[in-house]
């Protein structure tokens, strides 16, 4: 607990207490059962506005203040702000407050603050206005898993004294209640979530490989999936880069998230950015940041985004589209952990994990000249290849499930029923644009149908062309599939996970060596390394 030094804090006397209340113990009595309210409060699910004003309004009373000020960070790193005016006894926004006490409530704010978890709100730090009274304030911070997420203050306007040590105490109490109201509402979200992706086969067990169900929706059992998830708990906690390549539409920011939520950093910041959607005259500002003047519309300093992400996540999807200048700029980031903002001649620490994305083999444009092979090596610590959803097929009634119980709620029907015949168009196809192209062929699917079951006649099947790969039949829940294409994929994929390991391809496929060896002699795969490692390169299984 702080307090803003516009004056010591210094203990009330006696009379000063007398005249509100008839002893302390009296006021110690009230405030208890002001606690045991607000646990009551909590306990029976009431929302934050009226949890919060019934804080903000009893806290000021209790503590003889005159204004109350709760800031809050959510998910995103936005901040909100709500305040309270016992004068008025109404509820105050940023915009009720002027200049000088919203410059002298943000940087006290800040010094509760850790750096990293996003940006304030912007505030003036303009000279005070003529005539402002006044004020002395004390805040304490609302911590969440070790983290501060906001800040509760009391404030009392042109007094004669600070506050008294047992309001320091109470005001720390408050911080605490708020903090397990949080905690209780990120507790219901995820069981609700749990319970919502449980109902579409997701197991626990691959939720739990990406940190819970916070913001995802990673959908699948296939072997594909699993090996992806399983690699995501095994560099989670690691400081290595991690490169994901995949088709468009197969999820790559998606899996991107569920890295960084699994991670240590995963209470610092998510930040990312399409580099193939930036000019590359702007890319660098917006990475890298940039001072006031330093160009052409450069009215005031910002943050690039590389320093916004400290102590979390940056993740940069079509990395390939980046020019060759700046990928210099980002190597010579990752080399020395620094950046510089354009136009400024300081540089600036930064510590933050690179995850990137393309839906472009980075090697072939290596190899061309197009990338820079000393960057390669350093964002490709370890490789994500997600399968495109014509390889996991198997999944295609999960995702449809999913999808479909999604859309029911957005139009507000009870059931969506995937006819059988459906089914098995939909599992045929060879999806092109992948999970999001399935997802928007559903949706299409039961606006046309306008009822509660999807027909073959709704998919509209001549905008999507046939697989090329043997279909795998569905019929009443069940599917056989073409087993020797299958496990000649997941065989060859095996080994190029494991750089051509036998023995760990056999363990990663519950397999013996023994039983390895043969099938790569039924499947004509070659069984000496260097020939096995050029013959995977060579094959285009993923």
């Amino acid at each position: 607990m702080i307090d803003i030094p516009h004056s010591s804090v210094k203990s009330l006397s006696a009379q000063e207490f007398s005249a509100t209340w008839k002893s302390y113990a009296e006021l110690v009595q009230a405030r208890l059962l002001f606690f045991s309210e607000i646990n009551t409060m909590i306990l029976k699910g009431k929302g934050d506005r009226a949890i919060f004003e019934t804080v903000m309004r009893e806290a000021t009373r209790l503590a003889g203040a005159d204004r109350f000020f709760i800031l809050l960070r959510d998910v995103s790193g936005e901040y909100s702000f709500i305040g309270y005016d016992k004068d008025s006894d109404s509820v105050l926004g940023l915009e009720d407050l002027n200049p000088l006490e919203k410059g002298e409530f943000f940087k006290s704010a800040g010094e509760l603050l850790t750096t990293g978890v996003g940006r304030l709100p912007e505030h003036s730090a303009r000279e005070p206005l003529g005539g402002a009274p006044a004020a002395i304030s004390a805040l304490s911070p609302i911590v969440v898993d070790e983290q501060a997420l906001g800040v509760i203050c009391l404030q009392r306007i042109a007094p004669s004294e600070g506050f008294h040590s047992d309001d320091c105490v109470y005001l720390d109490a408050l911080a605490t209640q708020l903090s397990l109201h949080i905690q209780r509402g990120q507790l219901h979200e995820a069981i609700a979530a749990n319970r919502r992706l449980a109902a579409a086969g997701v197991s626990k067990k691959a939720l739990d490989r990406v940190g819970g169900p916070e913001k995802l929706k990673i959908i699948g059992s296939s072997y594909g999936i699993r090996s992806v998830l399983e690699k995501i708990e095994l560099i989670a906690n690691t400081k290595i880069s991690v490169w994901i390549c995949g088709e468009s539409g197969t999820g790559k920011e998606l899996f991107a998230r569920a890295l960084h939520l699994r991670s240590d950093r995963c209470q610092g910041p998510y930040i990312s950015e399409n580099c193939g959607a930036i000019p590359e005259n702007i890319l660098e500002s917006e990475l890298f940041g940039h001072k006031r003047g330093a160009f052409t519309n450069a009215h005031s300093d910002r943050v690039g985004l590389i320093e916004q992400a400290d102590q979390g996540t940056l993740f940069l999807d079509e990395i390939a589209d980046m020019s060759l200048q700046m990928q210099a700029k980002l190597l010579r980031v990752l080399q020395e952990g620094e950046i510089r903002p354009v136009g400024s001649s300081k540089k600036v620490k930064v510590n933050f994990r690179l995850v990137t994305a393309s839906n472009i083999d980075l090697a072939e444009l290596v190899r061309e000249g197009r990338f820079r092979q000393d960057l390669f090596f350093r964002i490709n610590g370890m490789v994500l290849r997600l399968p495109p959803l014509r390889e996991r097929r198997e999944d295609i009634p999960l995702l449809v499930e999913h999808f479909s119980r999604i859309f029911a709620g957005e139009y507000g029907l009870e059931k969506i029923e995937v006819l059988p015949e459906t089914m098995q168009l939909l599992m045929d196809h060879a999806w092109p644009g992948n999970v999001r192209e399935l997802q928007s062929a559903l949706r299409n699917a039961i606006l046309f149908s306008k009822g509660n079951s999807i027909e073959p006649s709704h998919l509209n099947l001549q905008l999507f062309p046939k697989s090329n790969l043997a279909p795998i039949e569905f019929y009443e829940g069940r599917r056989s599939i073409d087993e020797g294409a299958l496990e000649r994929r997941l065989l060859l994929q095996a080994l190029a996970e494991t750089s051509g390991d036998k023995k760990a391809a056999a363990k990663k496929m519950g397999i013996t060596l023994r039983n390895l060896y043969t099938k790569l002699e039924n499947f004509g795969i070659p069984k000496k390394k260097a020939v096995l490692l050029r013959y995977l390169s060579e094959s285009k299984f993923y």
